[in-house]
C-alpha cells in the first residue's frame, strides 16, 4: 500500500511537470524553427539579390537549389519588383510552389506548414521577394527527440521512486512487525499467567 501511494503521488506530479514543461516548450520550439528559416530565407534573398538585379535566371536557380540540403522546405520562389514570378524551387516536382506574397513580410503558420516571405532590397532599393514554404518535418523531430529525452526522465523517476518505496516500506514495516510479534507474546504470557493463577 505504501508503494502504491508513493508510487501514485510521484506519477501524477510528473505528468504534471512534464505537461506543464511541454506547455512552455511547444511555442518555444515552434519560434525557433520559425527563426531559423527566417534567417536562411534572409540569406536566399542576399544571394539572389544580384541575380534579380540583372535578371539571371540560372544564378537564382542555383541560390534556391541550394535549399535542397534543408529538408523540410517544401518550395521557394523568388518574384521580381512587380510581384512576378522569376524563379521556382520544389522539393517534389509535382507539388505546387509556394504561393505568392500577398501578406506583409513575415512568418505564418498554415494548412500544416511555415509560410514565409520576405522583401529583397539591393542598397536600399526592392529588388523583389523570395517566399519560402516548409513543412513541419523539422518541428516533429525536435519535439521527437525532446518527448524522448522526457520519457528517459520519467522512466528513470519512476525507477527511483519503487527503490525509495521499497526502502521506506522496509524501514515502516520491520518496526511494525517487531511490535506486532512482541504484543503477540506479551499476550500470549499474560494469558497463560492468567490461566495459572486460575
Amino acid at each position: 500500500r505504501i508503494i502504491l501511494v508513493t508510487l501514485g503521488t510521484c506519477v501524477a506530479t510528473l505528468v504534471l511537470a512534464l505537461s506543464a514543461l511541454f506547455a512552455i516548450e511547444w511555442p518555444s520550439f515552434r519560434a525557433r524553427t520559425a527563426r531559423d528559416l527566417s534567417v536562411l530565407l534572409t540569406v536566399v534573398g542576399s544571394n539572389s539579390a544580384a541575380a534579380l538585379t540583372f535578371r539571371d535566371a540560372g544564378a537564382a536557380e542555383e541560390v534556391l537549389e541550394a535549399l535542397r540540403a534543408r529538408e523540410s522546405v517544401t518550395s521557394a520562389a523568388l518574384y521580381d519588383e512587380k510581384g512576378e514570378l522569376f524563379v521556382t524551387y520544389h522539393r517534389d516536382p509535382e507539388a505546387p510552389g509556394p504561393p505568392p506574397c500577398l501578406q506583409a513580410p513575415g512568418v505564418y503558420l498554415r494548412d500544416n506548414h511555415f509560410f514565409l516571405c520576405q522583401e529583397i532590397q539591393d542598397r536600399g532599393e526592392l529588388r523583389g521577394w523570395a517566399v519560402l514554404q516548409a513543412d513541419l518535418s523539422e518541428l516533429a523531430a525536435r519535439w521527437s527527440a525532446y518527448l524522448a529525452s522526457a520519457g528517459i526522465v520519467f522512466a528513470a523517476a519512476l525507477l527511483l521512486a519503487v527503490a525509495l518505496s521499497l526502502r521506506l516500506q522496509k524501514a515502516i514495516s520491520q518496526p511494525l512487525l517487531h511490535l506486532i510479534h512482541t504484543a503477540t507474546r506479551v499476550r500470549e504470557v499474560t494469558r497463560s499467567s492468567d490461566g495459572y493463577g486460575a
